[in-house]
């Protein structure tokens, strides 16, 4: 695909419509701990910080910088519990994908 001519062609991938992008950032120690399904279906990339998401099976996946991750509870989950941790504001970028 031609992305930014007239550079040789990149490799794209289409992934899903979006509605909109938005930056969501919350401070070093914060916690939510009822558990909360995603409000949309949204991909998020961690830009600064470190947190961790305990999901309802009782796993915990830890996401730092440079971590992608899809959220999909929107659809009737029973949600997860966040907390940011270590010493750094986390700051993530995240995208919310049009509904299917």
């Amino acid at each position: 695909m031609d992305f930014a001519p007239p550079a040789a062609p990149l490799n794209t991938a289409p992934i899903s419509a979006t509605e909109q992008c938005i930056w969501v950032g919350g401070l070093a120690g914060w916690r939510r701990d009822i558990p909360q399904p995603a409000p949309n279906r949204q991909i998020f990339c961690t830009v600064s910080g470190a947190y961790e998401i305990t999901v309802s099976d009782g796993d915990i996946r830890s996401l730092f910088v440079g971590s992608v991750l899809l959220l999909e509870d929107a659809r009737g989950g029973k949600g997860q519990f966040t907390r940011i941790t270590g010493d750094v504001d986390a700051l993530v970028f995240a995208v919310t994908l049009a509904n299917d």
